[in-house]
C-alpha cells in the first residue's frame, strides 16, 4: 500500500512540475484540428492549427471554413500571437481584408483576445484547450454589446 501511495505522490509532483513549466513557458499547443460547424446557415467544417512561430514565444493559428458539400473556402484567417508571460499581443488577417490588433491573456489551458483596439474593440474570442481538444467561441462587439456569433467544438 505504501508503494502505491509514493508512486502516486510521484506521480502527483510530475503531473505539477508538467504544468508548472507549460504555464511559466506559456506554450500554446501545437495542434491541427478539424470539426463540423455551421458556418452562418450553411453547414460546414472548420479547421484551426497552431503552429510554432518564427520565434519561441510566437504561435501562428490558421483557420478556415470550408463548404461541407462543395469544399469552397467560405471563410480563412490568420492569427499571430505573441505571449510574454500572461499577456497576449498580435495580429489577425482574413479573407475578407481584415487585419486587427489583438490583445489578450494566456491563462491555464485559454487563450483569450481581443481583436481591434482596446478603447475600440470589433470582437473577441475564446479558446479553450481542455480535454484534448478545443472549444472556440467568437463574439462580435455591437451596440447592444457583445454578441457570439460562432462557437466550434474540436474533439479530441
Amino acid at each position: 500500500m505504501k508503494s502505491v501511495t509514493r508512486y502516486s505522490g510521484v506521480f502527483a509532483v510530475l503531473s505539477l512540475i508538467a504544468f508548472t513549466a507549460r504555464a511559466s513557458t506559456n506554450e500554446l499547443p501545437k495542434v491541427s484540428l478539424e470539426a463540423s460547424c455551421d458556418a452562418w446557415g450553411t453547414p460546414a467544417i472548420c479547421t484551426s492549427e497552431w503552429t510554432a512561430g518564427l520565434n519561441q514565444k510566437l504561435r501562428v493559428q490558421t483557420y478556415r471554413i470550408t463548404h461541407a458539400e462543395t469544399g469552397d473556402t467560405l471563410f480563412a484567417g490568420r492569427g499571430v500571437y505573441r505571449l510574454d508571460g500572461g499577456a497576449v499581443t498580435g495580429y489577425w488577417e482574413d479573407s475578407q481584408a481584415s487585419i486587427h490588433r489583438l490583445t489578450g491573456s494566456w491563462k491555464g489551458d485559454v487563450l483569450e483576445v481581443v481583436w481591434g483596439d482596446a478603447d475600440a474593440p470589433v470582437g473577441k474570442s475564446r479558446y479553450d484547450f481542455s480535454d484534448g481538444g478545443m472549444t472556440a467561441e467568437d463574439w462580435s462587439h455591437t451596440a447592444a454589446g457583445w454578441q457570439s456569433f460562432m462557437v466550434i467544438s474540436y474533439p479530441d
